[in-house]
């Protein structure tokens, strides 16, 4: 067929770059302005998150934002958000008195920590505020974000907490998964059924198209047909690393076919250097066109150069 000429490689590359990059555009966008709405307002998504925000509350251990967003405290706050996790809340791996927090998380009874002054009488009231040694202020602070980030992880692995996210986090992954899925049969089924030469929208931008294994125009359900199985070979193959074969598969064939094109039966080319025929009937007709041309100027040689030369 040497009317039919494989792309090269490059500009199959920069197709699968685009499409992919459209897809992970238009998923993520749909995701946070469509699926979150439908999480949120159908499927549970407010409820779980009403009670995470309540749990994360009743924790003691977070800051709240103006806009309404919990946040890690500042240093001058952690000493508190502790003391009400362990000691308040109920939420702490166990139920801890004020003088066990001392013991064990200000580590008041370990010789090797010397940052507390704990000869200083300690308010009533603010049980928290606990005198620090003086020089020993940034140690302090860097003891309590380290206690603080372990507190934090405490929480966030607790069966409390985690009866609440682990759901919202597993509504959220389908969701996404959900959404992308679509995308995927949108852009690698619906458009190239629809585009000149069975295209994606990165083939149309590269200039590359689809035909039979004969170099003719497929038809709609050929179309279809091969995009489907892309999506067979490229996406659900994705399991089994079939993409990766097909790719070894197209960089030693010299026609350039993938798994996708011996599986559909057609072959990717080059559309601005091919001509690609409807069928064979049309093929024969512009090579009869083709002969007859060829055969009418080598007899306008034969009649006004030929002549002329033999007079010289």
């Amino acid at each position: 067929m040497k009317h039919i000429q494989p792309p090269k490689l490059s500009r199959r590359i920069v197709a699968l770059l685009f499409d992919l990059i459209v897809l992970l555009l238009v998923t993520e966008v749909t995701y946070f302005l469509v699926t979150t709405k439908i999480l949120t307002n159908h499927l549970g998504g407010a409820e779980l998150n009403n009670q995470i925000t309540i749990v994360q509350k009743a924790s003691n251990l977070y800051g709240i934002k103006e806009n309404g967003l919990f946040e890690e405290p500042n240093s001058e706050k952690k000493p508190e958000a502790l003391y009400k996790y362990y000691v308040e809340s109920n939420l702490a791996p166990k139920q801890y008195t004020a003088d066990l927090y001392y013991d064990e998380i200000l580590k008041r009874t370990d010789d090797t920590v010397s940052l507390f002054a704990w000869n200083v009488t300690i308010s009533s009231e603010t049980p928290w505020d606990i005198k620090v040694l003086t020089g020993k202020e940034i140690a302090a602070e860097a003891f309590y974000k380290t206690a603080w980030q372990k507190a934090a992880r405490e929480f966030i692995d607790s069966e409390t907490y985690s009866q609440y996210a682990d759901p919202l986090l597993k509504l959220e992954s389908e969701g996404h998964i959900i959404t992308m899925a679509i995308f995927i049969f949108v852009v690698f089924l619906l458009i190239p059924s629809f585009t000149p030469h069975g295209a994606t929208l990165g083939e149309l931008l590269t200039q590359i198209g689809h035909v039979t294994m004969y170099g003719y125009k497929m038809s709609k359900g050929q179309k279809a047909y091969r995009a489907m199985t892309g999506i067979l070979v490229n996406w659900i193959g994705l399991i089994f690393a079939v993409p990766i074969v097909s790719l070894v598969i197209m960089s030693i064939r010299k026609d350039g076919r993938t798994l996708t094109d011996l599986g559909a039966g057609s072959l990717t080319v080059d559309i601005k250097n091919s001509m690609i025929f409807n069928n064979i009937t049309e093929e024969e007709e512009f090579n009869a066109l083709l002969a007859d041309q060829k055969a009418a100027i080598d007899d306008w040689h034969e009649e006004n150069l030929l002549p002329e030369s033999n007079d010289k």
